[in-house]
């Protein structure tokens, strides 16, 4: 069971047990969220969720102190006693920042609109081809929702899926690993119709 996450009225406190029995949807809606997390040890960290892993569930916090730092704190799931989600929005440049970190090298980082969605579009039909149940989902209809168990984020790469179940998420990664660069949509419907 997820306990549901939406709430911006009010702050929402979190049960280590609670946060730990999360589904990957759910935690998704804790990145960008400010956060202080107590700790079993009786220790508090605060900051910025950059991301959740949603196997060990450990919490990756960032800190913008000024301009120019930043403070990175990795909580590993087991230790978290408890999660207050706060309820201040963050600035753009904030967000700006946060969409940022780790992605020096990132090749997508520069893709356009129609980029992105051609490569949404496509890997859904090849994903469909293959007999993979799909839909989309999301508060602006970026993810792609495969059966509740495994979501694949834009720009829609290997490293954009978010699974706890690791079966599942090796399956559908070694077939996009075959997904040829461009889909010629003539071309899949020539093979669905088996001519």
């Amino acid at each position: 069971m997820s306990a549901p996450m939406v709430n911006r009225d009010c702050a929402k406190v979190l049960t280590g047990k609670v946060f730990l029995s999360l589904s990957p949807s759910d935690l998704r809606l804790l990145v960008s969220q400010r956060v202080v997390v107590i700790c079993t040890d009786g220790k508090t960290q605060a900051g910025l969720v950059f991301t959740v892993d949603p196997v060990s569930k450990s919490i990756v916090l960032v800190q913008f102190p000024d301009e120019q730092s930043m403070i990175t704190k990795i909580i590993m799931g087991h230790a978290v006693e408890s999660i207050t989600v706060g309820t201040e929005a963050i600035t753009s440049q904030t967000e700006h920042r946060l969409s940022q970190l780790f992605r020096l090298n990132d090749p997508h980082k520069n893709l356009s609109e129609e980029e992105t969605a051609r490569r949404k579009t496509e890997l859904k039909q090849w994903l469909e081809q293959h007999h993979i149940p799909v839909t989309i989902t999301g508060d602006k209809g970026e993810l792609l929702n495969i059966a509740e168990a495994l979501y694949i984020e834009p720009p829609y790469g290997l490293d954009n899926c978010i699974s706890a179940n690791e079966i599942i998420l090796g399956r559908v990664q070694a077939l996009m690993k075959n997904k040829p660069e461009r889909l010629d949509t003539k071309e899949v419907t020539l093979n669905e119709e088996g001519t």
